[in-house]
């Protein structure tokens, strides 16, 4: 059996993809299995067929689905999830899997560097703070909110993954945040590795501003209120985007705050709270077939009735 699954997500950048993917062949550490799950388009122009194993997945496919669809595949009780635009160097998975030795422990934030940028000082994840700011961080312990590793560079344990139910589509903006907080409320952690380090092709990727970035951050500061949480207000999010109202993106995520709160309000149903530590989920994706098109809706919860 792998002691490692690492999963590499075709979108829309096959130049970008296929570079991370020569890396991690390149770097593997031994006992790995490589997915790669893509919305049915990829031909494997290099027969990599043996070594790779490809997901053909609905050309609708949202990023969370490619994602979701991956960890029902994988084979190893740790998953990473490598997206395109990252570069693996020699040893960066052996420090990352060492702290799983740690039981508590959900995820790992490996270190991100500029490739090419020897001077340049490493990120340790990426925080969303209580009013919907979110920012790269050095050193975790000095930040308050919620902690994640920089999207589509996490190692995370496969069982606290099926436990919690995947990534969320709702919030796919800021996906790996919402899942970091979930994480945290069943009772897991997530740690950064500091021996453990990326390389990024040019600079690190964070959520897209804009509408789809204001209204998941209103959808989950209403997620977090509901189980008691401070979290910020439609009044905050919307001051802190005021502070760059120079951009239009700026005005376009302020109109997904508002939008999302009003949804979050008429449609409260449709975004659950997640279970505690002591109400552990029981969803598992290990049963479904991941050449299927997964749906975002099948993140649950809710323990099985």
């Amino acid at each position: 059996m792998p002691r490692l699954s690492i999963v590499i997500p075709l979108l829309d950048d096959s130049a970008r993809f296929e570079e991370t993917l020569a890396s991690v062949l390149r770097e593997r550490p031994r006992h790995t299995q490589i997915l790669v799950p893509h919305r049915g388009d990829y031909e494997d122009p290099y027969g990599l067929a043996e070594e790779v194993e490809f997901l053909p997945l609905a050309s609708d496919c949202s990023i969370a689905s490619l994602w979701n669809a991956a960890v029902q595949a994988a084979a190893a009780p740790t998953v990473q999830m490598l997206a395109p635009g990252f570069l693996a160097v020699a040893g960066w998975a052996d420090s990352a899997l060492s702290y799983f030795a740690q039981a508590d422990v959900a995820a790992v934030a490996p270190q991100v560097t500029e490739a090419g940028n020897r001077g340049g000082e490493a990120v340790c994840g990426v925080v969303l703070d209580n009013r919907g700011r979110r920012r790269t961080c050095i050193d975790p312990q000095l930040e308050n909110g919620t902690y994640a590793p920089v999207f589509g560079t996490g190692f995370y344990r496969t069982e606290a993954l099926l436990e919690c139910g995947g990534f969320d589509e709702k919030f796919e903006p800021i996906a790996e945040m919402d899942l970091a907080w979930r994480l945290r409320r069943a009772g897991w952690h997530t740690v950064a590795a500091l021996h453990a380090s990326l390389q990024v092709m040019d600079r690190i990727p964070l959520s897209p501003e804009g509408f789809a970035l204001g209204r998941s951050v209103a959808r989950f500061g209403h997620r977090r209120s509901r189980v008691g949480e401070n979290s910020a207000g439609i009044g905050s999010l919307v001051t802190a985007q005021l502070g760059i109202a120079w951009r239009p993106a700026a005005w376009a995520c302020i109109a997904g705050v508002v939008y999302g709160n009003c949804e979050s309000i008429w449609r409260r149903a449709e975004f659950p709270t997640p279970l505690s530590a002591e109400e552990p989920a029981t969803l598992s994706l290990a049963g479904r077939d991941p050449r299927s098109q997964i749906s975002g809706e099948a993140v649950r919860y809710r323990k099985a009735g």
